[in-house]
């Protein structure tokens, strides 16, 4: 009796919905990714972490290195054997002429077998002259003279060549005398001027002249000496990208996980009431005296139309605030069904 009474209040009870909106974000977790060692830090990575770091290789070099910060340098005696094919830079010590004669040159250039030039910075005054391409500027030299030239990289005597423009002399001109060197203080020793293969080409008063070295008479056996070194590495630092991965779907709230506040969507919950039979206090307390007199009788109170709630299909979830309207209208069923019985007591009572 009592259920069927319930089910009965819970028909007649008006509901009121109300619609409301949530706001739903992103969630992501840090990923580190692209991870590397580096030595400057700063100017090459965009995290870097230098609690975190590695030593690189050892590197030589003849010359003492440029000292910086978190560099170690480690000067050392070392026996080395050298290669006498390969050389840095030569000089030039003499232009074989008669020694009360000069000899204007107006041009000076080294190049490989394929004719292609060779880098070279060449250390005397008025050194553009020799490199202008130009045959109206020139350099007097007289019998002893001395040009140095230093290359960018090692160069193999193989393949190399000597040449000089100049202008004819009254004298004889016969090639020159020059030497090659691994560095400044060691000479390769590797030849004599009886050694070069030697070609000149006149045209009128203006002569070429190419010198290559004959390799297959040159002293080939390695350098041995004694000599400093120096050996350094870096300290290098962990060095790194950092990736966002997102958890899939919206959410209101995620432990454990960053919230992105430009990610969200705004998820909507609408419900559509269909109407009740409305009911007066003393229609109700009428149709319960009749429902108490006779428990088999059959209710005059009519089914009612069922109200829907429809959620808004643009949601992937369930959202909470469907939950939280369920609960509020079973709160307002609960109260309203409270008041009604409270008012069929008072009626019955009069």
């Amino acid at each position: 009796m009592k259920k069927r009474l319930l089910f009965t209040f819970l028909l007649i009870l008006p509901i009121v919905v109300c619609a409301e909106e949530e706001v739903e974000y992103k969630w992501y977790t840090i990923k580190e990714n692209n991870i590397h060692y580096e030595s400057d830090v700063e100017n090459n990575c965009g995290y870097f972490d230098k609690e975190d770091y590695i030593y690189s290789e050892y590197f030589y070099s003849m010359d003492e290195p440029i000292a910086k910060d978190d560099r170690v340098i480690e000067k050392i005696n070392s026996e080395l054997n050298v290669s006498r094919t390969f050389f840095n830079s030569l000089k030039i010590s003499q232009f074989f002429i008669n020694y009360k004669d000069d000899i204007k040159i107006t041009e000076l250039n080294f190049v490989n077998n394929n004719d292609e030039n060779i880098a070279f910075t060449m250390n005397i005054n008025e050194s553009s002259k020799l490199t202008d391409d130009s045959d109206d500027t020139y350099i007097i030299f007289k019998n002893i003279t001395s040009i140095p030239v230093s290359f960018n990289n090692a160069i193999d005597v193989r393949d190399f060549k000597i040449i000089i423009k100049y202008i004819k002399p009254s004298n004889y001109f016969n090639g020159i005398a020059f030497t090659l060197k691994l560095t400044d203080e060691i000479n390769l020793n590797s030849f004599y001027s009886y050694n070069e293969i030697v070609n000149e080409e006149c045209n009128e008063d203006m002569c070429t002249l190419e010198v290559k070295i004959n390799y297959d008479n040159m002293y080939n056996e390695d350098i041995s000496f004694k000599t400093i070194v120096y050996r350094y590495r870096d300290i290098m630092y962990k060095c790194y990208d950092l990736e966002r991965i997102y958890v899939p779907g919206y959410y209101k709230e995620l432990d454990g996980f960053i919230k992105d506040e430009e990610k969200y969507r705004i998820v909507e919950t609408q419900v559509v009431e269909i109407p009740v039979e409305m009911h007066s206090v003393g229609e109700v307390a009428s149709i319960l005296d009749n429902s108490v007199q006779d428990e088999h009788k059959e209710s005059i109170l009519e089914p009612s139309n069922t109200t829907i709630a429809m959620v808004d299909d643009k949601i992937e979830e369930t959202s909470d605030n469907y939950y939280i309207l369920i609960a509020l209208l079973i709160i307002v069923l609960i109260v309203g069904t409270f008041l009604i019985i409270k008012n069929i007591k008072k009626s019955r009572t009069k």
